[in-house]
Parts: structure tokens; C-alpha cells; sequence
């Protein structure tokens, strides 16, 4: 009895405490998307405590093997990183909270091995400890219930994301598809999952209606940001506009749009945030090839000056004239601003910083050169093979075929697909993360939200894997092979890619694939803007018989 009540003591710990974690929160299971099975743990292990102040062992042991499998079952979801918490955090760790679950369940063996006072009288004492125990755990696992479920602990609890945003009135459900009512169009599908708030554009006939503010507009804005409080329009010639209508600047086009704004007031350059209007020296008579960090906080263009073009970063010129400048990218931290220029002859050069660095190949291949402010890398034909070049020195590898090159946002490495001299097969090299060659198809190369790989679906040995660089992150996603994909698409969760969606096109339509199971509606057409909830649901435009719907599922 002593063993079963010690290993009782180091589960039930085990499960209060955290478990997992990822680097901002460490959660127990109770707190997580697998609070079920905890609970179940829990009254397993008040069960448990009675059947021992009885002596009743033999049950004990059976309520014993549910646990065990329980904490493996979560151990599993743990370890393949598929634990979120409940308001939508992915928690990919191991925590220390599994020193307790490992040693109870060695007790919870153990005792189940030591059953040789089973047919003995149970003493006043065992009741006691067996009883009190059992309504200490169910007492404490009631609180835990009631503090999971409080407002505050989880993110939402509605049951459609479409719901929150429609009401239920909007929705109707079937085969375990949510749908809206239809649309005629559904443009510029945005999802924010950390609010679980979603908006569109749709046709009224006559204008365009920004879902849900109801708001009409003549046709769709390039985007309609908010910076501080203030919600700005910015429509696709330009023009920035307040929500009243009024025009107020020109915009610098084109331009990532997050924490602030670039735009022409007169004919000075200034940049709009949360906090600051800055103002950059001169006149700028043209705007080329804006580029800045992400928070603003450094700009770079290229402008029109006497007879050539000049680099400028945050108003100072870094560069002499330049006969033509065609690109600039500038490191994470603004530090470092790399370009390609060239001269009159069409010869063209790398620049770093205001000083040439680099001759282009004269086998370049247009478009193909990928800068992050320090490095660069890029693809040249020479003799009828593909070779690539890195930041001036030719790799040692020839191909007949050079596809997608990624470089990473930070540092020297990076990721590109090609096909061998002689080969049918495509392989992936990588700088520092190793290499996979055999891969018949893929589709959707990504770049991870740090910028430090790259995550795809791949065909190798005739299935269909997810794969992040060189490395298999599901080896068979279960999805049937074709010779022909060029109408079928794969998403997943960027952030989890265990999370993933085929779309399979063909003339009768297409179908939905997620996580080994095909989707029972073949739809007209879909919207290429599949997004994932923190709940794993897929939010996603669908065409059904003319008319256009957002689906959950």
C-alpha cells in the first residue's frame, strides 16, 4: 500500500506542476490542450487511494495500468511537440515537472508487484490516509477545473472562430465543416489568431465592403493599417487617406507595411510610427527600392541625384552616383546595406555598405540574387550548367536546374533547390544543416519565422513527408502520390508544422487532405489564403457553385 500511495503522491505532483514549457510559459497539463487526460489522471488517483484503503489490489491495479498509458499517451504528445496551452502557445519542452511523473509511475509499477498485504484487514489508519487522500485530490482537482475554465486563463472559448465573427446566425455546420453564408467575392482574407479575428473585402455589386466593419469602398485598398490609434487607407495608386476620406500623403510604394509608414508629404521623405513622425533632409525628386527594419527604425532607398542614383539611409547618401541601381537590402539592424548597381555597359556589381565589392558573373541569371546586408548568393550559367555563386566564391556543385534560394536574415547560411548534372531527382543543400537528395516533387518552400530554415512538403521513396531543411518532420503525411501537381497546393502551420493541408486539383474540382483524411466536399475553386487557428482549425475561401464562402475546420 505504501508504494501505491508514494507513487499516487509523485503523479498527482507531476501533474500539477509544469510540464511543459516554451520560452516565455511553463504550464502543467491541466492548463493545456490535454487537460482532459489529466483530469482523468486525477480521478484515476482518487480512485486509486480508495481501492488501497481497502485492499482491494487487484482493482488498484487496473485503475494503475490506465494512468501508466495516460502518461505515456501525454508523454507522446509531449515529446513530438504538439502540446498548446489553453490561450494557444505552442509548448515544445519537456519541464521539470516530469521528474515527478517519471518517479511515480516507477512507484505505481512497483507497487503494482507488491500486493502481498492484499488479503489483510485494512486498519483504521489505512482508511484514513486512503480516504483523506482520495478527497484531497478531488477537492484540489475541482480547483484546478474551476481555474482553468476562469475568463483569463484561456484565450476563447468559442466554438467557431467564424462565430466570434459572424455570429451563429451567419454559420451553419456540416461533416464537420463550418461555413458562412455565401459572398460574391472574398478578398484579402486576413486571420490575427492571436485575437482569433478575421477580415476581408467582398463585392456588394456596386463596391467594395471591408467584413466585418461593413465600410464600402470603391474598389480594395493596397492595406488599410493602424499605426498608434489611428486606422489609415491606403488604396493602390498610393494615396493614403483618413477614414473620413481625406487625402494626406503620397505612399512609397512598394513597402512591407508593420510599424510604420513611408510617404511623401511635399516633397520630403518621412516616416510615420506609433511614436514619431521623422522627417528626412532634402528634396527627393524620385523614391527607388525602399527598404527598412522591421520596426522602422532605418530606412534605405536609392534616389535620382545630378546624372546617376545615390544610396541614402535615413537621409545621408552612402555611395558615390551610380549609373543604375536595381536592388538594396539592409541587415536586421540596420547596420549593414547591400545593393546591386551597374554601370553603363550593363556590368554590374555587389556594393556593400558604398564600396563595390563584387562583379556579377557575366552568366547571371536575372532575378535569382538574394541579399540580407551581408551576404549574397545567387545562380550563373556557365558552359550549359547552373552553378551558384556565394558572396563571390563559385560552389563546387553543378546543376542543370537551380529552383528556390534562401538566405538566411541573419548570417552567412542558407538553403536551395536544385537537379544535379544528369539527374531526374531534385536535392536541398544547405550551408551548415545538411543536405537530402532523392526528392521526386515538392511543393511550398517556406522560411521559418527565424529566418534560419526552410519548411516544405517533399515526395522521396514515394511519399509525401514535411520536411525542415534536410531533416523529416512527418516522414508519410499519408498523402496520395501524382505524376501531375501542378494544381496541387500544401499549407501548414509555420509555427508547428505537425499542422498541415493539401489541396489536390483536378477538372472535377478541389479537395481538401488534412492530417491523413480527405475532406468530403469537392469545391469549384479554392482561395490560395489557408490559415491556421491556435486551435489548429483551417480558415480558408472556398467557390461552391458561383458563390464564395469562408469554411472552419
Amino acid at each position: 500500500m505504501h508504494l501505491g500511495m508514494l507513487g499516487v503522491v509523485g503523479v498527482f505532483t507531476g501533474i500539477i506542476s509544469p510540464v511543459v514549457s516554451n520560452s516565455n510559459l511553463s504550464s502543467p497539463f491541466p492548463l493545456t490542450d490535454l487537460q482532459i487526460p489529466a483530469y482523468i489522471i486525477l480521478i484515476c488517483l482518487a480512485i486509486i487511494c480508495i481501492l488501497l484503503a481497502v485492499r482491494s489490489w487487484k482493482f488498484a491495479k487496473f485503475f494503475c495500468l490506465i494512468v501508466l498509458g495516460l502518461i505515456g499517451y501525454l508523454f507522446l504528445k509531449t515529446w513530438n511537440g504538439e502540446v498548446r496551452s489553453t490561450s494557444g502557445m505552442l509548448m515544445q519542452t519537456l519541464s521539470w515537472g516530469w521528474v515527478f511523473l517519471v518517479a511515480g509511475s516507477g512507484l505505481l509499477i512497483s507497487s503494482m508487484f507488491d500486493s502481498d498485504d492484499e488479503d489483510m484487514t485494512p486498519s483504521l489508519s489505512d482508511h484514513l490516509i486512503g480516504w483523506l487522500g482520495a478527497i484531497a485530490i478531488l477537492a484540489l482537482t475541482g480547483l484546478i477545473i474551476s481555474i482553468s475554465y476562469s475568463p483569463g486563463t484561456r484565450q476563447s472559448n468559442k466554438n467557431s472562430i467564424l462565430a466570434g465573427t459572424f455570429g451563429t446566425g451567419w454559420i451553419h455546420s456540416s461533416s464537420g465543416i463550418t461555413q458562412t453564408n455565401p459572398f460574391l467575392s472574398i478578398e484579402k482574407l486576413i486571420f490575427d489568431r492571436k485575437t482569433d479575428s478575421l477580415s476581408f473585402f467582398t463585392s456588394s455589386g456596386t463596391s467594395m465592403v471591408s467584413i466585418p466593419s461593413g465600410r464600402a469602398y470603391d474598389r480594395v485598398p493596397y492595406a488599410t493599417p493602424t499605426i498608434g490609434n489611428k486606422n489609415y487607407i491606403i488604396n493602390a495608386e498610393g494615396t493614403i487617406t483618413t477614414e473620413s476620406g481625406e487625402i494626406i500623403w503620397k505612399l512609397v510604394l512598394p513597402q512591407k507595411i508593420e510599424q510604420s509608414l513611408l510617404f511623401y508629404s511635399g516633397n520630403e521623405l518621412k516616416n510615420l510610427s506609433s511614436n514619431w513622425i521623422r522627417t528626412f533632409s532634402g528634396e527627393y525628386t524620385t523614391i527607388n527600392h525602399i527598404n527598412s527594419t522591421k520596426n522602422g527604425n532605418h530606412t534605405v532607398w536609392s534616389s535620382k541625384t545630378g546624372s546617376g542614383y545615390t544610396i541614402f539611409k535615413d537621409g545621408t547618401a552612402i555611395n558615390k552616383e551610380e549609373f543604375a541601381i536595381e536592388q538594396i537590402n539592409i541587415s536586421s539592424d540596420g547596420e549593414s546595406i547591400m545593393a546591386l548597381v551597374r554601370d553603363a555597359d550593363g556590368s554590374g556589381y555587389i556594393m556593400k555598405n558604398g564600396i563595390r565589392t563584387e562583379k556579377l558573373s557575366s552568366g547571371y541569371i536575372d532575378g535569382t540574387l538574394n541579399m540580407n546586408g551581408t551576404e549574397s548568393i545567387y545562380a550563373a550559367e556557365h558552359d550549359n550548367t547552373i552553378e551558384l555563386i556565394h558572396n563571390g566564391s563559385i560552389l563546387d556543385r553543378k546543376f542543370d536546374e537551380i529552383r528556390e534560394i534562401f538566405l538566411d536574415r541573419d548570417g552567412g547560411g542558407y538553403v536551395y533547390f536544385g537537379r544535379p548534372l544528369g539527374e531526374q531527382s531534385y536535392c536541398l543543400f544547405t550551408r551548415y544543416r545538411g543536405n537530402l537528395c532523392g526528392l521526386t516533387g515538392y511543393m511550398n518552400p517556406r522560411q521559418s519565422p527565424d529566418g534560419l530554415s526552410v519548411i516544405y512538403a517533399g515526395l522521396k521513396d514515394g511519399n509525401w513527408g514535411i520536411y525542415r531543411n534536410a531533416t523529416p518532420i512527418i516522414r508519410n503525411t499519408g498523402y496520395p502520390n501524382k505524376e501531375d501537381i501542378s494544381r496541387d497546393y500544401v499549407f501548414f502551420d509555420i509555427t508547428n508544422p505537425y499542422y498541415y493541408l493539401f489541396i489536390r486539383g483536378s477538372d472535377d474540382g478541389y479537395r481538401l487532405y488534412k492530417k491523413w483524411a480527405w475532406v468530403e466536399w469537392i469545391w469549384k475553386d479554392v482561395g490560395l489564403d489557408a490559415t491556421f487557428g491556435y486551435d489548429n482549425k483551417i480558415i480558408m475561401s472556398v467557390q461552391d457553385i458561383g458563390w464564395w464562402k469562408l469554411i472552419e475546420f
